[in-house]
């Protein structure tokens, strides 16, 4: 420190004035902090003494210490008020400098809670950029009183027009999101709002006008949320004439995550939402470059935009009224919102936004009023969508109808999940196509629709002749329609698509096969007279029809089979196992009588499979007695025949316990007369 320095903290003008006539160079020392004396007169808000200085070397006021604070930080940060006004007054160029952490007079006034300084640089004309400057974490002055909660501060920055409260920081944060709801909201004012006292609400801001600003202390709601939600038009007038053009107070959340306007569509107050809308367009014309998330399609509670709540609330006049607003609204803060909603990257209307913008679940607004089932919400929603500008989009050439959400779900496939056929016809008349798009679980609106029974959807489709998504997880629209016993949409859909009867699921199963499994006599008729080659289909496992009756025990769509094509019985799969084999095996006795009662040659009766079994080889092993003794009291049947085990099917059954004699004490010989097995004991 030199004597320079001491002379201005002694406030020694006289000794300064010796000093600066007589050594001159002591101007530019510095103390061990990079500080000289106008720093030091500035810290100490000597203002004759700046003055001298600067007029001795007007380069001190640029000058910087080793933190990069010139004389005007100095003012600022230590609150000198008179320092402050000299050096605007000789040097205002100086209110342009930052320091290292990027900061200019206006961050450190604010960061040190000086109020008066403050209020002097906000007198000046001053460019927004200055008063808007980012540092180095992107934050602006009014993000630094945000942060440290500073009630008068944010008052007085937040009325002041040229202050930006909605620019963004290097964390994506506004202002508002750094907590400019700073306090929480006293009595008096809730009560006044709560009991529609606008005196007493007129009286208390009047006092405290920054109090606009708190919120309610569980909710965390704001005078506006408050005065939104009851409805109250001219308590939202007056709370908004306390926060000028700020838009982010519109756009505060509640601990809900909603926004006012949120609050207003929700309870239906169209006047209110009216209001809001006429202040959000009144900003627009004083600043048209909103860098704000776009109010009107802020996402709420569960990632809801207004629109959603108007659908999920049934506010048709609101939502009405919403969607005419918007249309000439184009989108601002494109860059910040695109981000977030890269869906939205083709659109510059805010109409068009709301129509596609999805909440957490992927759903857009026609989605839900699918869901409710809500026809008014529908026409309208769909009538908006036939308006977009579709021109500018490819991924979303179809418009909202098309859209899935999260379950992969378009609308369509919402409005035939809820079996709301109506709807699902409203929807297939704006835009055929969207008949035949999969969701997550590969299903198509027109196979659920098969499948659930809804005929009139499934004839509006058809008719419409569209390409036809052929595979899903079981199968085609035709293996639902005989899924679903719907013979009216099995018959439209052999009538119009040709191709699906040779189509399998991915086991290899033709809709014949579903109809055996399913025991369904009508609709194996229907198939085998339409295309009679399907009898004689196999699937991955080379089982026919015939062998899939057999299995699941489908004696009437076994007899519809055999009646039609009896040689069918003939058919081996890939283990070389008849229709027999599979019924004797799986114990299906009324199968395996009717199968006999078809079958002439002993030599089918008889047949063995890959490990040499016959039928009842396999019912014997499997202790199938009822299918065994039908085989026995057959006299085609031949129990002495060896599998490649040299077992006896008779001697398994022996072993098995179905006869109680042993074994080794038996023979067996043919009674000549009936041509029937004979069991002795030795």
């Amino acid at each position: 420190m030199t004597a320079l320095h001491q002379a201005v903290l002694a406030d020694d003008i006289g000794a300064l004035d010796i000093l600066l006539d007589n050594i001159v160079k002591l101007v530019e020392v510095t103390d061990s902090s990079g500080n000289n004396a106008l720093h030091y007169a500035a810290w100490h808000n000597r203002v004759h003494m700046i003055s001298m200085l600067h007029n001795k070397n007007s380069t001190l006021a640029y000058r910087k210490n080793i933190e990069q604070h010139t004389t005007l930080h100095m003012a600022a940060k230590y609150g000198s008020v008179e320092a402050a006004r000299e050096l605007m007054k000789q040097c205002p160029n100086t209110v342009e400098m930052v320091d290292l952490c990027g900061r200019n007079a206006f961050h450190i006034s604010i960061i040190n809670n000086k109020l008066r300084v403050l209020k002097l640089l906000l007198e000046y004309e001053l460019p927004e950029e200055i008063l808007n400057k980012h540092d180095n974490d992107g934050n602006t002055p009014l993000h630094h009183a945000a942060k440290l909660h500073q009630g008068p501060i944010l008052w007085l920055l937040l009325n002041d027009l040229r202050i930006n409260s909605y620019m963004i920081n290097n964390e994506g944060h506004t202002p508002w999101d750094d907590q400019i709801l700073i306090e929480p909201m006293t009595r008096d004012l809730s009560d006044a709002i709560d009991k529609g006292d606008m005196l007493s609400l007129v009286n208390f801001l009047a006092y405290y006008p920054e109090r606009v600003y708190s919120v309610t202390p569980i909710r965390g709601h704001t005078s506006l949320h408050l005065a939104a939600s009851k409805g109250d038009d001219w308590f939202v007038h007056h709370v908004l004439l306390y926060t000028n053009r700020n838009v982010g107070f519109i756009t505060s959340k509640n601990s809900d995550g909603d926004t006012p306007l949120h609050l207003a569509v929700r309870a239906g107050h169209l006047e209110v939402v009216h209001h809001l809308m006429r202040y959000l367009a009144w900003a627009r014309e004083i600043e048209p470059n909103l860098k704000l998330k776009e109010p009107l399609i802020t996402p709420g509670r569960k990632g809801n935009t207004l629109l959603h709540e108007a659908v999920i609330h049934g506010r048709h006049l609101v939502a009405g009224s919403l969607l005419n607003s918007c249309k000439e609204i184009k989108l601002t803060a494109a860059g910040e919102f695109i981000k977030e909603y890269p869906e939205c990257a083709d659109f510059s209307s805010i109409y068009d936004v709301f129509l596609i913008i999805r909440n957490d679940d992927g759903d857009t607004a026609l989605h839900l009023a699918v869901k409710a089932g809500n026809s008014v919400f529908v026409d309208m929603l769909i009538k908006c969508a036939k308006v977009m500008n579709l021109e500018l989009t490819t991924r979303y050439a179809e418009g909202p109808i098309t859209i899935a959400n999260k379950l992969g779900n378009t609308p369509l496939h919402d409005a035939v999940l809820q079996r709301k056929s109506d709807v699902a016809l409203k929807l297939l008349e704006a835009n055929p196509s969207c008949a035949h798009m999969l969701n997550a679980a590969m299903q198509s609106p027109f196979y659920i629709a098969v499948r659930d029974s809804l005929t009139y959807v499934v004839k509006k489709i058809a008719d419409q002749g569209l390409y036809v998504a052929l595979m899903s997880t079981h199968g085609t629209v035709l293996h639902q329609s005989v899924l679903g016993n719907n013979i009216r949409a099995l018959e439209i859909l052999l009538d119009r698509y040709e191709e699906l009867v040779e189509l399998t699921d991915l086991l290899g199963n033709n809709a014949l096969h579903y109809a055996a499994q399913h025991n369904n006599a009508r609709i194996v008729s229907i198939l085998l007279n339409k295309y009679s080659n399907l009898a004689y289909k196999q699937n991955d496992e080379k089982h026919t029809p015939l062998h899939t009756a057999a299995y699941y025990g489908s004696a009437e769509a076994a007899k519809e089979l055999l009646k039609q094509f009896p040689d069918a019985i003939e058919m081996v799969d890939n283990t070389r196992q008849s229709a027999l084999h599979i019924a004797a095996r799986n114990d299906k006795v009324d199968v395996l009588e009717l199968l006999l009662k078809y079958v002439l040659p002993e030599e089918i009766v008889n047949q063995q499979d890959r490990d040499g079994n016959t039928p009842l080889h396999h019912a014997a092993k499997l202790l199938n007695r009822q299918s065994t003794m039908l085989l026995l009291n057959d006299r085609r049947v031949k129990p002495w025949l060896l599998n490649q085990d040299e077992d006896t099917a008779f001697a398994l059954s022996c072993r098995a316990g179905i006869f109680e004699m042993n074994v080794d004490e038996i023979y067996m010989t043919m009674d000549q007369d009936t041509s029937s097995v004979i069991i002795l004991q030795k």
